[in-house]
C-alpha cells in the first residue's frame, strides 16, 4: 500500500525510470525539432507555392532540353548541381592537394621517383563501382517513392469519383473529399521537413475550407503533425472510413462497391506507409560514410600524383592542364530524404474536387 500511495524504495525507481524515459523522449523531441530547421526550408505557404513555381520551371527545362544542346547553356548552370559540386569543401581540399603536389614537384623536387605513374591506376574501378551503385540505389529509391506517390494521388482521385457516382448525400460526399485531402496533406507535412503545418496544412485548409468543424479542427491539432504526420493522416483515414460505412449502412451503393472503395482508401494508407518507410529506412550509415571515404581518400590521392607531372621542363598544358582535368571525377551526392527524392510534387491544389 506504501508503494502505491507514493513512498518506498520501489517508487523511487520506477520514478526514475519514468523521469528518465521522459527526458530521453525531451531529446528526441528536440532532435526531431532542430531537424525541422533547415535554411531552404519554405516558412509561409506563399513561399511553399513559389517553391512549386521553381520546380515547374525545372521540369519544364528538362524536358524542353536534351543533353547535348545543355553543352551551349553556360546559364542554365545555375539550376544543376556543378555550383553546389564547386562549392563543396572536398572539391577545395583536392584542389589544394594538387596545388601543392604541382608547386612542389615544380620548384621543390618532388618526383615520383621510381615509382611507375600508373601504380594506382587499378582502384579507378574499385571507386567507380561504388559511385555507381551508390547513385544506382538513389535513383532506385526515388522511382519507388514516386511510385507510392503515383498510387497516393490516383486513389484519392478514384475514390473521389466513385463517391461522386454513388452517394446520395452532398454532404458526405464533401465530407469524404475533405477526409482525404486531409490525410494527403497531413501525411506530407510529417514525412518531410520542407512542409509543415505552418508552410502547407494551415493556409491549404482554410483556403479550401476542409476543417469546416471544429471537432475535427480540435482533434487534428491536438496531434503534432510535424513530428507525428503519420498519427493524423491515420485519423483522418478512419474518418474518411467512417463516412464510406455510414453511406453503406444508408444503401447508397452495392457490397462489391463498399469493398473496392475500402480497399482503395486503404491503398492509400499502404502508400504512405512505404513512404514513411523509405524515408526512415535508408542505406546504412556506415556504409554511407565508407563510399564518402573512399572516393574522398582516392580522390585526394589521385590530385596529389596527378600534381607530380608538372616537373620543371613540363609544359602548362600537359603537365598543368590536362593532369587537373583528369582529375575532375563524380563525387557521390550525399543521400536526400522524401524532402527532395520524395516530395517533389507540391499540394497547392485539390485532388479529386467532385463537382458541384
Amino acid at each position: 500500500m506504501k508503494n502505491l500511495l507514493g513512498g518506498g524504495k520501489k517508487t523511487s525507481l520506477a520514478n526514475l525510470d519514468l523521469s528518465s524515459m521522459r527526458r530521453a523522449v525531451q531529446t528526441m523531441n528536440m532532435y526531431e525539432k532542430d531537424q525541422k530547421v533547415q535554411k531552404d526550408v519554405p516558412e509561409s505557404y506563399e513561399e511553399t507555392a513559389a517553391v512549386d513555381m521553381r520546380r515547374k520551371r525545372l521540369l519544364y527545362d528538362a524536358r524542353l532540353y536534351s543533353p547535348i544542346d545543355m553543352v551551349l547553356r553556360v546559364d542554365k548552370l545555375t539550376q544543376t548541381v556543378l555550383l553546389p559540386l564547386l562549392r563543396h569543401p572536398v572539391t577545395w581540399i583536392v584542389s589544394l592537394v594538387y596545388s601543392a603536389s604541382a608547386i612542389g614537384a615544380r620548384y621543390g623536387g618532388l618526383q615520383y621517383g621510381d615509382l611507375e605513374r600508373d601504380t594506382f591506376d587499378g582502384t579507378n574501378s574499385m571507386v567507380t563501382f561504388m559511385v555507381v551503385f551508390y547513385v544506382g540505389y538513389c535513383y532506385s529509391r526515388f522511382g519507388s517513392m514516386f511510385q507510392d506517390l503515383e498510387q497516393v494521388m490516383r486513389g484519392v482521385i478514384n475514390c473521389s469519383a466513385v463517391a461522386r457516382g454513388s452517394f446520395r448525400s452532398k454532404r458526405a460526399l464533401y465530407d469524404l473529399w475533405r477526409y482525404l485531402n486531409l490525410l494527403h496533406v497531413t501525411a506530407y507535412c510529417g514525412v518531410t521537413t520542407t512542409y509543415s503545418k505552418q508552410n502547407l496544412l494551415d493556409h491549404f485548409a482554410h483556403h479550401y475550407a476542409l476543417l469546416i468543424y471544429p471537432e475535427v479542427e480540435k482533434k487534428l491539432f491536438s496531434i503534432d503533425i510535424d513530428n507525428h504526420g503519420a498519427l493524423a493522416a491515420n485519423t483522418c483515414m478512419v474518418w474518411a472510413l467512417e463516412v464510406v460505412q455510414e453511406r453503406f449502412d444508408r444503401g447508397d451503393f452495392s457490397a462489391p462497391m463498399h469493398k473496392e472503395m475500402t480497399e482503395t482508401i486503404t491503398a492509400i494508407g499502404t502508400g504512405l506507409a512505404r513512404l514513411y518507410a523509405q524515408e526512415y529506412q535508408v542505406l546504412p550509415y556506415i556504409y554511407t560514410h565508407l563510399v564518402s571515404i573512399s572516393c574522398t581518400i582516392f580522390l585526394v590521392g589521385n590530385a596529389f600524383l596527378k600534381g607530380l607531372y608538372f616537373e620543371p621542363d613540363a609544359s602548362l598544358t600537359f603537365g598543368l592542364a590536362l593532369p587537373l582535368a583528369s582529375i575532375v571525377r563524380p563525387k557521390p551526392a550525399p543521400m536526400r530524404s522524401t524532402r527532395a527524392c520524395a516530395c517533389t510534387v507540391v499540394v497547392t491544389t485539390l485532388i479529386g474536387y467532385p463537382a458541384r
